[in-house]
């Protein structure tokens, strides 16, 4: 700690790891503007020695710090890091013991919405196509790009071209020959939320 000639070492090694701790602290609650409830799913804890209380503390403060990133750079965190499936307890005959996450999904809704201005500019697309692209570039490889123009009625073609854009624009390129390099806004809010987390001794520089 200042002043007694210790620096105190930041818990988390990276602002990855740490993510991970927040979204995956078990049995939490945890409040947010941006949506009623997160995380209110018994999920498994990343054995970094935080339980209880101080792991609750600890997962608060990195959600707090999303608080700071541009709405779309949240979702798209939380779409990263949030579980697509959580646990399911009701014992109904039809349970399956999961279910959807409300929460990924509802990220994924607005990403998708986002990428019809940002990623798609001028193209016609069908809200079940960009639903899809998104869930896919988000993890969800459940569904391919055929079925997805088959449920759209659009071409294979098509559903190729508005991937790639969706893509670009996630993801980003490297320079290349005669090419700019292009930012994807998935590494900013990523890169952003890094910093925000280095800056406030949350992660190690």
């Amino acid at each position: 700690k200042k002043g007694s000639g210790m620096i105190e070492e930041a818990l988390f090694q990276s602002a990855h790891n740490a993510l991970l701790f927040a979204f995956n602290f078990s049995g939490q609650q945890y409040e947010r503007p941006m949506m009623n409830r997160m995380a209110d799913d018994p999920v498994k804890a990343v054995g970094l020695g935080l339980s209880g209380m101080d792991g609750a503390a600890q997962a608060g403060m990195i959600f707090a710090k999303l608080e700071r990133l541009p709405a779309l750079y949240q979702f798209i965190v939380f779409a990263t890091y949030a579980p697509r499936i959580i646990p399911c307890e009701c014992r109904h005959p039809c349970c399956a013991g999961h279910r959807p996450n409300e929460l990924w999904n509802a990220c994924i809704r607005m990403i998708e919405e986002a990428a019809i201005t940002q990623a798609l500019t001028g193209c016609i697309s069908h809200r079940v196509l960009r639903r899809g692209i998104v869930q896919r570039a988000f993890g969800d490889k459940s569904i391919t790009l055929t079925d997805l123009a088959e449920k759209a009625g659009v071409s294979e073609t098509t559903a190729i071209s508005h991937n790639s854009k969706v893509r670009l624009w996630l993801h980003g390129r490297p320079a290349g020959k005669g090419r700019e390099a292009i930012s994807g806004v998935k590494a900013a809010a990523l890169s952003l939320i890094e910093q925000i987390l280095i800056n406030d001794g949350l992660v190690g520089a």
